[in-house]
């Protein structure tokens, strides 16, 4: 894996050095970040889909590990999770939350376990995390992603498509958002969980003009063509696809190092 990833990041105009004494043990997006951090100095980081930050989050440890080093703007939809997310990075000098989505239009219907059951939802899976995370974490766009969750994990008795409810949020394009907020366009990590809507995310995120150095979003859920669109608008854009885990997929830009805009070096 590591010499993987290093032969990756060299593509991209980074080098992997050990530096100080021993690193921590760490996953193929991380030691990527790793290397774009070297030679970047500073991240800019964009999360949609944050849930509560720090319970089996990708990106949470790395952003945590080097905060004086990053900037972090961090969306997610439900309102009852953001006091959550809020509280994760109380510690990081440089983020922001907008509680919010990523989409075409000004407003996004979601669906989701009712709250009022999250006390009732049992997975195997988030050991240890608290009764809201596992619930929370499969709102999504389509209805029935969330009622087929709702069958096979509620011990309560409410029949399925009554748990679901509707959740009405406020939504945008990502560009629009970035600039009202003043967060920088130069974007190195666009990170996305959606839970089976990442591909209309993603074509929402103005990849064409922000093209962020590393792209990771959640692929098991996208199938057939809706997975082939994805891949047809990042190749033409210029990144290769890495499935580097059973759930994720990185997309990277090769040939772009750290002198050219989408490595970081362009302004506003």
């Amino acid at each position: 894996m590591a010499s993987v990833v290093k032969r990756l990041a060299g593509r991209m105009g980074y080098e992997i050095r050990k530096k100080y004494g021993t690193l921590p043990t760490l996953d193929f997006l991380e030691t990527l970040l790793l290397g774009a951090l070297a030679a970047e100095g500073r991240l800019n980081v964009v999360q949609v889909g944050a849930n509560d930050g720090s319970h089996s989050d990708p990106i949470y440890r790395f952003l945590m590990r080097y905060k004086q080093f990053t900037t972090a703007l961090l969306i997610e939809p439900q309102p009852e999770v953001i006091g959550y997310l809020r509280d994760a990075y109380a510690d990081h000098p440089n983020t922001s939350i907008y509680n919010g989505a990523i989409g075409a239009g000004e407003r996004l219907t979601l669906y989701r376990i009712s709250p009022d059951l999250w006390d009732s939802f049992r997975v195997s899976y988030l050991k240890g995390a608290p009764a809201y995370r596992a619930p929370s974490g499969l709102t999504s766009g389509s209805k029935a992603h969330v009622i087929a969750a709702a069958s096979r994990h509620l011990a309560n008795k409410v029949p399925a498509e009554e748990a679901v409810e509707e959740l009405h949020v406020p939504c945008t394009q990502l560009r629009p958002l970035l600039v009202g907020r003043g967060f920088p366009l130069t974007v190195h990590l666009l990170q996305v969980d959606a839970e089976g809507a990442d591909d209309e995310v993603l074509f929402a995120c103005n990849l064409e003009e922000l093209c962020p150095a590393i792209i990771n979003f959640e692929s098991k859920h996208l199938v057939g063509q809706r997975m082939a669109r994805l891949q047809a608008l990042l190749s033409a854009l210029g990144y290769t696809l890495y499935q580097w885990n059973k759930t994720d997929t990185v997309a990277l830009r090769f040939g772009h190092g750290a002198g050219e805009r989408t490595m970081g070096s362009g302004s506003e």
